[in-house]
């Protein structure tokens, strides 16, 4: 499936400013001698007695001498004094150490780690909290500079499980939230962050000692985004632990004689000794992006790729074959009409056989006026570019948001290791190297409302599915095997018992579901837990996942729909492309589809390339393992 295109009261009065703060908040420094703010804050995942805390002004990932800094006290206070202008530009490093105190267990933390917190990032009482949540957030600001702390606090809440409008907030004190109100999303964030902060501590570990033995020079900053990173890829493993109640007491502190940290330990992100260089390069390389004009990267293109997978059988011997997708985007000279091209890769069977490039239609149909109504997705109007460089947009009869992107450069290095998808690794040649002038265009995508979508699946392996659309569940894998009959209301998809016949998987995974609930008649109100299965591509679904989902029937401009809370560190088995979206079924035209909602002001990332990219991407595919 294609992916979118396109707390603490104030210290005294409030925030002091005064000259006569200059060099206030600890002995490390006062940054400039003008008059000064103060910065106050915490440190917490529980409580975090002396850490040290600065204001990072050269933006290394730790604490350097000469930079406003504290050492936080009882209740993981501090204070830091600098200009307004470098309070409101620099990252807050907090130092945990080996005689850091957490005061949940009273004890020293196991293992050091670092935790961050944006720059200007306050709470609604003016506070600067530093937690394991934000830690999250800066780094992905740092690795996408198109984010604003809004953006980072709703990508983060997304992979919680949390929408951007919930209430709960990621710059509050969720230790005092907890134990105030007994409010459950917050005991709920204090348990993940207990557990995030010795994920954190984990990673950190495991790359220093991966780092030393391949002997590389110390990347504090580098290794500390690499271990931050990969968190995203554990948040099962986290959430699990963090979602067991019997792990935690009432108020949500973890109890002193429990030992996750070995637990999450065990299912970790392994760091090759072999590959390390290579995933802090790549991590370096995220983290040099710089902002371009959205008008500029525009009208120079750009080229989406995409790969589906399929499984050939010749005389008892099976194979994977590749399709290869792109989606060229092009402005018009007067910059106000963006066009967009889908195109397949079929060597040998093309309309244009001289590039091996073959049109297909995209269409979706999407949510309006109380009904269905088809878009094509490939023009867009564009209003004239914003202040900071991106743009606002509007493609088919419903699609409206933000564009903004960032440019990186890949001159010489393997194109396999700079891939959307990295399971598509072997679908390229090993060793293949973009040209000089090769970038990649990362683009962040903000829809302005939320946006209900079912794709139009076409040209589907010879099967034109229902009414030219093979989005069409099925008794059996969704889409592909119809000898059973459609599945014609949400009544007949609930009661469904085996996950093999709800198969809601993407390109190179397989995942299926079971909706277990008391009332499943598929009626406004209807709601209960998911259960969600994977295995291998072709075969059977029979590992059931640890993380249940949620479903529920709702009534949405004038429509009934099934959503589907798919936890978030599952939504890469459901689309590759699913990210922040949420998954929804619905009935169109006596069938029931598959379709996806993009919330308002979620922010969604999309892999681009430039034209000189783009043709090393085509030139590395190997023709061979090409589908046909």
């Amino acid at each position: 499936m294609q992916k979118n295109k396109i707390s603490l009261a104030l210290l005294g009065a409030g925030i002091l400013t005064s000259a006569l703060l200059t060099g206030c908040g600890g002995g490390g420094g006062g940054g400039s001698t003008a008059a000064n703010i103060l910065t106050p804050g915490a440190v917490l995942d529980g409580y975090l007695v002396g850490a040290k805390v600065c204001l990072d002004i050269n933006a290394n990932g730790k604490c350097d001498d000469g930079e406003p800094s504290d050492t936080t006290k009882a209740h993981g206070v501090y204070s830091l004094s600098s200009s307004a202008a470098d309070a409101a530009k620099y990252s807050i490093v907090a130092e945990v150490t080996a005689a850091t105190v957490d005061e949940d267990t009273n004890a020293v933390v196991a293992k050091p780690y670092i935790l961050m917190s944006p720059p200007g990032a306050k709470s609604s009482s003016g506070q600067a909290y530093v937690t394991p949540l934000t830690t999250l957030m800066q780094n992905s600001m740092a690795l996408n500079p198109n984010l604003k702390v809004v953006d980072a606090e709703n990508e983060v809440k997304s992979q919680l499980g949390y929408a951007p409008d919930h209430a709960v907030s990621l710059l509050e004190d969720h230790v005092a939230k907890a134990e105030a109100s007994a409010d459950a999303d917050y005991i709920r964030i204090r348990q993940i962050s207990q557990v995030t902060a010795r994920v954190i501590a984990d990673n950190k570990e495991a790359l220093d000692l991966a780092a030393k033995t391949a002997n590389l020079a110390p990347l504090t900053s580098t290794i500390m985004q690499k271990a931050v990173a990969d968190v995203a890829a554990q948040l099962a493993n986290i959430q699990v632990v963090a979602d067991a109640a019997d792990n935690f007491d009432a108020k949500g502190v973890i109890k002193p004689a429990m030992d996750k940290v070995g637990t999450i330990s065990a299912a970790k992100t392994a760091y090759s000794n072999s590959t390390v260089k290579t995933d802090l390069d790549k991590m370096q390389l995220a983290a040099s992006a710089t902002k371009v004009d959205a008008l500029v990267t525009l009208k120079e293109g750009t080229y989406n790729f995409w790969v589906n997978t399929y499984t050939s059988t010749i005389n008892n011997v099976t194979s994977t074959l590749y399709q290869l997708q792109r989606s060229a985007s092009k402005v018009d000279t007067a910059g106000t009409q963006t066009s967009f091209k889908d195109e397949k890769y079929i060597p040998g069977q093309n309309i244009n056989a001289s590039t091996g490039w073959r049109p297909y239609a995209s269409t979706d149909l999407v949510l309006v006026n109380g009904g269905w109504q088809s878009s094509a997705d490939n023009n867009c109007t564009l209003e004239s570019p914003l202040s900071d460089g991106s743009i606002n947009f509007t493609c088919g009869v419903r699609e409206a948001g933000n564009a903004s992107f960032s440019v990186m450069p890949v001159d010489g290095l393997n194109v396999a290791d700079y891939l959307e998808q990295p399971e598509a690794k072997d679908a390229y040649t090993p060793g293949a190297k973009f040209s000089a002038g090769a970038k990649i265009v990362k683009g962040t995508f903000k829809q302005s409302a939320d946006f209900y979508r079912i794709g139009v699946w076409q040209d589907c392996g010879g099967w034109s599915g229902v009414n030219g659309n093979c989005n069409a569940v099925s008794m059996g894998w969704s889409g592909q095997n119809q000898s059973t009959g459609y599945i014609a209301t949400l009544a007949q998809l609930l009661q469904i018992t085996d996950p093999n016949l709800i198969g809601i998987g993407s390109s190179f995974y397989r995942l299926g579901v079971v909706f277990s609930g008391t009332s499943k008649t598929g009626v406004v109100g209807d709601s209960g837990a998911a259960t969600f299965y994977t295995g291998a591509l072709g075969g059977n679904l029979t590992t059931a996942l640890p993380i249940s989902g949620a479903w529920k029937v709702v009534s949405v401009g004038g429509q009934t729909l099934l959503m589907v809370e798919i936890p978030p560190a599952y939504k890469y088995l459901s689309s590759e492309s699913m990210g922040s979206r949420t998954l929804f079924f619905a009935v169109e035209n006596g069938v029931v589809r598959r379709g996806e909602l993009t919330r308002k002001d979620s922010p969604e990332t999309e892999m681009n390339y430039n034209s000189i990219a783009a043709q090393d991407m085509l030139n590395a595919f190997v023709v061979a393992k090409a589908a046909p």
